[in-house]
């Protein structure tokens, strides 16, 4: 295989795993913000942003541990039952303070659909394609949080009301995107893919 033959072929897995959509329970808060807003919060959110992803990586640092975990269980248990005891404390204080900076309930409030390049959810009322909004998103089981910002593709009205109030579906691409923030969304969809699978409940959007 040439060495641009394997560039296009990483480039095609690399757009499959970005674009992959699946729909998801999610806790989001959504704020839509004029172009002074979105300029002004810019500059303003890099600390708060980098310190959650100090914290989302020492929780997903903490779920790839459970396999080695369960390892060494099998060959003492006592030691594993200790390695856990403080694995769930450093989450628990890891949870505590990544929640503390971003304005998400601790529980799922929204019905979406997303990858790593955007989100669909519905609002309670429609916005204006082009402007820019700022999302808080907590994922679930890991309860990691992210603060990121997005520009709206599509605001489409739904027939009638949703139960809880949404009024259209929003389309969202993200947009200013850290690195790690883009492949912490990718590997959530990747579990929730292998997820649905095992359970015979595999959803595209």
């Amino acid at each position: 295989m040439t060495t641009a033959t394997q560039m296009d072929d990483e480039t095609r897995e690399r757009n499959r795993r970005e674009t992959f959509r699946i729909n998801d329970r999610i806790a989001l808060c959504v704020r839509p913000l004029s172009e002074s807003d979105y300029k002004q919060m810019r500059t303003h959110v890099a600390n708060t942003q980098r310190n959650q992803r100090i914290l989302n990586s020492i929780l997903a640092t903490g779920d790839n541990q459970r396999g080695l975990l369960r390892n060494i269980r099998d060959s003492d248990p006592a030691i594993a039952s200790y390695l856990q005891s403080l694995e769930e404390r450093l989450d628990a204080l890891a949870r505590l303070l990544v929640i503390e900076q971003n304005d998400t309930p601790d529980i799922p409030t929204h019905d979406v659909n997303i990858s790593g390049n955007g989100l669909r959810f519905g609002h309670p009322e429609a916005l204006e394609a082009g402007s820019h909004l700022a999302l808080d998103m907590q994922l679930f089981p890991s309860r990691t949080c992210l603060s990121m910002f997005g520009v709206v593709v599509r605001s489409k009205e739904l027939k009638r009301p949703a139960k809880n109030g949404s009024r259209f579906t929003v389309a969202v691409d993200f947009c200013d995107v850290h690195e790690d923030d883009r492949e912490l969304l990718i590997h959530h969809v990747h579990g929730l893919q292998l997820d649905y699978a095992r359970r015979g409940a595999l959803r595209r959007g």
